[in-house]
């Protein structure tokens, strides 16, 4: 079954990536600027690659927030906080957002990462950060850091 999910993950990936070579580079993308937070290594850019899932925006908005404030204030409460909602958008980019396989994998890498810094012991957080590494590497594709 494992195997089944990577090689249809890999056809589909595969497909999308000649689309992506028709897109046009953004004035960001050329100075070489990117939009995500210095709080968090880990955001993704709500304001781009998240297509028409308000969902997906709106988790992974609240993932970065968390995680922000966690760094500005280290209390238990806060850190519980942006795991479980890293966790949360992680696990939505992963299975449920309404995207295509190149928009939901490295979101979803970034909030399982972000997870796994904050508890290195986090099953959930480690075994699908596993499985979206070896969806890039049956691609032959770099996994994003």
């Amino acid at each position: 079954m494992k195997i089944l999910i990577l090689l249809f993950a890999f056809v589909v990936v595969s497909g999308c990536s000649k689309m992506e070579e028709k897109k046009t580079k953004s004035p960001s993308d050329l100075t070489g600027q990117n939009n995500q937070t210095q709080e968090n290594p880990h955001s993704f850019d709500t304001k781009t690659g998240t297509g028409d899932d308000k969902q997906a925006t709106e988790l992974g908005k609240q993932a970065d927030d968390a995680y922000a404030t966690y760094k500005n204030e280290k209390s238990e409460q806060n850190k519980l906080d942006a795991i479980n909602k890293n966790l949360a958008a992680g696990m939505y980019f992963m299975y449920d957002a309404d995207l295509p396989p190149r928009d939901k994998y490295k979101p979803a890498l970034k909030f399982f990462r972000a997870v796994l810094e904050l508890d290195p012991n986090n099953q959930d957080a480690k075994t699908n950060k596993e499985k979206i590494e070896e969806i890039y590497e049956m691609m032959g594709k770099p996994i994003p850091q």
